[in-house]
């Protein structure tokens, strides 16, 4: 299975100049953990609300003037949809992430989360394990 075939569609992004309240903002009306940040259509960050729990709330209490573009991950892990799902497992096990973008052609495609692909492997995960059973009744 591709990446393709898993990712999240559209995905929910933010620009860099927006502010970090913005940005919270939208994660919480668009019940997402996540913004891919992204200028002129380029991925250039990805800022996640343990970002903000973690790096700007303990920082910046006041956080009426703080830019995403400062608290965001620069240059993150992208994939393409060919990317096969397992491949992707690996770079996120790899690389301790738990999104990645899914970037073609220099674009934003959509976005694949660890949630995304166990909810993917879940179904063949349960067919296997009952394929599995029933060999056993049969031996």
């Amino acid at each position: 299975m591709e990446v393709k075939d898993a990712m999240i569609t559209p995905v929910v992004t933010v620009a860099p100049d927006s502010t970090i309240v913005e940005a919270a903002i939208l994660m919480r009306d668009s019940n997402v953990g996540s913004l891919v940040v992204v200028e002129n259509s380029e991925v250039k960050g990805i800022l996640t609300d343990r970002d903000i729990a973690t790096r700007v709330v303990p920082i910046k209490p006041d956080l009426k003037d703080a830019a995403v573009t400062d608290y965001m991950s620069d240059d993150p892990i992208t994939v393409m949809p060919n990317t096969l799902v397992m491949e992707a497992l690996d770079i996120m096990k790899r690389r301790k992430v738990k999104r990645l973008p899914v970037v073609f052609a220099g674009k934003l495609r959509g976005i694949i989360a660890l949630v995304d692909i166990a909810e993917t492997l879940e179904p063949t995960t349960r067919d296997l394990m009952t394929g599995l059973k029933e060999s056993r009744h049969n031996v």
